[in-house]
């Protein structure tokens, strides 16, 4: 199931010295500590992406329900680091000769115009360490998660929900598009140009 999530990264763009499997937690205050199953850093070596794998079924909805409750391993981990910026829990499965995924992401980037309609609230950038991160999503964000846009293979590497452009979005437009285009720079351009000279 790791080894499959890292296959999907690479082909998603993320280099392989980008990754890593099973890097050490201290979970806690005591001696106890975790692995998590992949960590991404991005292009300043600084953790992007915590991925948690669990087993589909059971033991995903578990430890998702753990999550919920109190920040689940993902948070603990992320308490070391306070600087990554998606949490991950993952799950795959061969179904019918191929391979079914699962993932629950946060995003912790905040979403300002959202804080901008509340009063004194807290984000992610109020964060200090600790629990900070996990009572923001809890209180602020209400736990908000999606299922999809960042570990497809149309994601683009350090991005949330920003697919990749393909050759399959292009679109053909009729000739007058084309010159209604042109034509529009070109007063845009003589316009700047004018300004400049009576400048």
């Amino acid at each position: 199931m790791v080894l499959e999530a890292i296959i999907g990264l690479l082909k998603q763009g993320y280099q392989s010295k980008q990754i890593s499997i099973e890097k050490g937690y201290k979970l806690g205050h005591d001696t106890k500590s975790g692995n998590a199953d992949i960590t991404v850093d991005d292009n300043e070596g600084n953790p992007f992406l915590i991925i948690e794998a669990k087993t589909y079924g059971d033991e995903f909805e578990k430890e998702w329900s753990s999550t919920i409750r109190d920040g689940g391993q993902l948070f603990s981990y992320d308490k070391q680091e306070n600087k990554a910026q998606v949490l991950v829990l993952y799950a795959s499965r061969i179904s019918s000769e191929s391979i079914e995924r699962v993932y629950h992401a946060i995003n912790l980037n905040d979403n300002e115009n959202f804080l901008s309609t509340l009063d004194n609230s807290r984000g992610y950038k109020d964060a200090k360490g600790g629990n900070d991160k996990f009572e923001i999503w809890r209180d602020t964000y209400q736990q908000d998660y999606v299922t999809n846009g960042v570990l497809e293979e149309n994601i683009k590497p350090f991005t949330f929900g920003k697919p990749k452009s393909s050759t399959n979005d292009l679109k053909e437009i009729a000739n007058d598009e084309v010159q209604k285009k042109y034509l529009n720079c070109q007063i845009k351009c003589n316009t700047k140009n004018l300004f400049l000279e009576v400048v």
